[in-house]
Formats: C-alpha cells, sequence, structure tokens
C-alpha cells in the first residue's frame, strides 16, 4: 500500500524537472549524441535519452527550405554529422521547444564551420561569439558557398518576406 502523498507521476516530474535543468541552462558536462537526421543546415535530429530531440545550431542561421543554397547548406550539415556523435553545448531552449546548442565533432566547431564554408549566417539576434563575424567577413569576401550568389537573402529577411506575403 503506498504512503498518502506519494504520487508516482509527482516524482517521475519532480526528477525530470532536477535533470533537465543543467541541461536547459547550459550548466554541466556536453551532452553526447548520436545525429540521426538533418532538418536543414541549422538544425539536427539527434537521440537524446532514449528519444528523438530537435536541435537547433546556436547563434548561425542557414537558408529556409525554398530559399536558395538550402539544399546545398543542408547537404552540407549533412555530411559533416549525420550518423556521428557529437557532443552539445547546450545555451537554451527556442521557442519551437528545440534544444539551441553548440555542436562539436572532435575539436571541430560545426556551427563554426558552416558560417566559414558560407552556408549559414551569423545570427546576430542571437550572437554570443563575436568572432563568428570575421568568419562570416572572410567567408563573404571569398565569395563562398551562399557568397558565392549575387545577391543572398538572410533567413529572417526571407521569412518576414514571406509571413507578409500571406496576410
Amino acid at each position: 500500500m503506498r504512503k498518502p502523498g506519494c504520487r508516482p507521476a509527482a516524482i517521475a516530474w519532480l526528477l525530470f524537472v532536477l535533470v533537465g535543468i543543467p541541461h536547459a541552462c547550459g550548466a554541466g558536462d556536453p551532452l553526447v549524441v548520436e545525429v540521426v537526421g538533418v532538418a536543414d543546415g541549422d538544425s539536427l535530429v539527434v537521440i537524446m535519452a532514449g528519444s528523438r530531440t530537435q536541435v537547433r545550431l546556436a547563434e548561425i542561421d542557414a537558408p529556409e527550405r525554398g530559399q536558395p543554397w538550402n539544399r546545398r547548406a543542408r547537404e552540407a550539415l549533412r555530411d559533416k554529422v549525420l550518423d556521428q556523435r557529437v557532443r552539445l553545448k547546450v545555451v537554451d531552449t527556442d521557442r519551437y521547444g528545440r534544444t539551441v546548442a553548440e555542436v562539436w565533432l572532435g575539436e571541430r566547431h560545426i556551427n563554426r564551420e558552416m558560417v566559414r564554408e558560407g552556408h549559414a549566417w551569423v545570427y546576430t539576434q542571437y550572437l554570443r561569439d563575436e568572432t563568428l563575424r570575421a568568419d562570416e567577413t572572410r567567408a563573404r569576401e571569398a565569395g563562398l558557398g551562399l557568397w558565392s550568389m549575387a545577391d543572398p537573402v538572410e533567413p529572417w529577411q526571407w521569412r518576414r518576406r514571406r509571413a507578409g506575403s500571406r496576410s
């Protein structure tokens, strides 16, 4: 017979909160996860704690679906990390419930590689590491990736224009 006031659901919820807080706040050791999918140039699907979890690469923004260079950015990220075990340095959870993180494969900082190779912009609205700006500038000046196009449009501008066209 269970003692009054000891509900298994409440205990499970409390354990979830206590275990999840360090990761949600970016504290503690990096999480090691397996990448099982690549949604686009800045979003992954990983296996975390036994379930599929969406991960958004922190501080970068890659072309959206339907936007020029989207397919190439997605392929670049896929070639780097699909079916690999990576480390996540969690920095936040976005408004869609995705884990926002720096992604590391060994000593390679994947977020930075995507910017350096011209597959993504620095997402200035959420920028913490100012050195990423120099990586973007070098890629732009060298005409790498999306910077080889005549007039690339930032994904946040693309989203704003598309939202405006639906009203």
